[in-house]
């Protein structure tokens, strides 16, 4: 017999047999294997002060994650680490590049970059603020 468990803290192996789970009913109409996260930093030294993180597969590249310290913000860093990501999904096959973020994070920044919204859900996370996704052919 089945049940349903809640959990407020779920442990890393149990979130792994699902996303298993999901990556193999996923593979079995698409063909694709999961891609591996590629990442590009800016150091100081040992200290990461900046870096994208993204997955490529062909034609898509999808950028989960790009960070900038605050005391490198306006100095041109996040357009080459998007700009480097956009290098490596060409070298790896992609044509396309998709990314979110929120109202109040970097939507006019992608914007300058090349990027258009394709969608964007108001109200979220909160009230005041929206979720937005971005394209770019590459």
């Amino acid at each position: 017999m089945v049940e349903f468990t809640a959990v407020s803290k779920p442990v890393e192996k149990d979130i792994e047999v699902i996303e298993k789970g999901l990556r193999e009913y996923n593979r079995s109409f698409t063909g694709l294997e999961q891609p591996e996260d590629k990442a590009v930093y800016i150091k100081d030294g040992e200290e990461i002060k900046g870096g994208i993180v993204f997955v490529c597969f062909k034609p898509w590249c999808y950028v989960k994650m790009l960070w900038v310290s605050e005391e490198l913000r306006g100095g041109g860093y996040g357009a080459e680490l998007l700009a480097a990501a956009e290098d490596e999904a060409r070298r790896q096959g992609s044509s396309r590049v998709m990314l979110d973020t929120f109202s109040f994070q970097a939507p006019e920044f992608y914007k300058k970059q090349g990027y258009s919204v394709v969608s964007q859900i108001e109200g979220f996370p909160i009230d005041s603020a929206a979720r937005l996704w971005l394209t770019k052919q590459l």
